[in-house]
């Protein structure tokens, strides 16, 4: 490739700190308005919508597939939506039902408006793509999980380290572990993973640009700091020590599989995955 055909990288730097103040803002209205972690997430949907737009000066869809075809009818298939849409639409009934708030309503909708983003994904998956996922769980997936089964080991720490104490017990909830990753895959196509890997990973990390494990460990910080308001913590030293060590570990892992595959529901799967492992053990976000 020629030098005059090399993608430029002389607006790295704007474009990170465009990052910074993006995740800064969002961080700080959490912390400001003490808002719950479903409304800090659906904060974001907007935000995202907003940097996608204005900032990033792209379409929607290339949060959710990277130079995928036009978002319509005949891309996004009802026979891979309505059963992304199952578990959200049961889940929203159910918290309707019993009158369990607006934040946790929205999000209901916001999952089943995700499955449609999911199945215009899937729409798009190919070989490499197949291979792709395979690797991302092995990486990201396998070591998301070991870090959350990890304090499971040593009872004592993981007492004193969640919110919901279970006596050093092992059994997992597999159930709802099984009920969240259900949820999780396509909510992540409008909270946190859309994000993360969608926009600001893509705005960050340009084709073509060299030192991508930097970026994508640039962009896993921010995703880990992002947590902060929606973590229990008693000391800000602690808590994001503890939101480093998971989402620096994982995360590059998701930004890279997202930049080879060109497609959100690789790292989001594997993302979703982590966190029902997660959910079945009964921690914390």
């Amino acid at each position: 490739m020629e030098d005059s055909q090399r993608p430029s990288e002389s607006g790295r730097i704007q474009r990170s700190v465009e990052a910074i103040a993006f995740v800064a803002v969002w961080v700080a209205v959490g912390e400001l308005l003490s808002l719950s972690p479903n409304a800090y997430l659906l904060f974001g949907i907007p935000l995202t919508a907003g940097f996608q737009l204005l900032v990033r000066r792209r379409p929607i869809k290339e949060l959710w597939v990277r130079y995928g075809p036009v978002l319509s009818l005949r891309t996004v298939s009802l026979k891979l939506a309505i059963p992304l849409a199952i578990v959200p639409f049961v889940s929203l009934v159910k918290d309707v039902v019993e009158g369990r708030g607006l934040d946790l309503y929205l999000y209901g909708l916001a999952a089943i408006v995700g499955a449609g983003a999911g199945a215009y994904a899937l729409g798009q998956f190919r070989r490499e793509t197949w291979r792709y996922l395979g690797l991302c769980l092995a990486t990201a997936g396998l070591l998301g999980i070991l870090l959350v089964i990890g304090p499971r080991m040593i009872p004592a720490w993981y007492d004193a380290s969640t919110a919901q104490p279970t006596g050093g017990s092992l059994e997992p909830n597999a159930l709802f572990g099984i009920e969240s990753l259900l949820l999780y895959i396509p909510a992540l196509f409008m909270v946190e993973e859309v994000t993360f890997r969608g926009a600001i990973d893509s705005h960050v990390h340009h084709p073509g640009e060299r030192h991508g494990v930097a970026s994508a460990i640039f962009v896993s910080i921010l995703w880990g700091l992002w947590h902060y308001p929606i973590i229990p913590h008693a000391s800000v030293v602690q808590v994001v020590a503890t939101l480093l060590l998971l989402q620096v570990a994982v995360g590059p892992f998701l930004s890279i599989y997202w930049r080879k595959s060109g497609n959100l529901m690789v790292p989001g799967f594997a993302h979703a995955t982590i966190d029902s492992v997660r959910n079945a053990l009964g921690s914390v976000p």
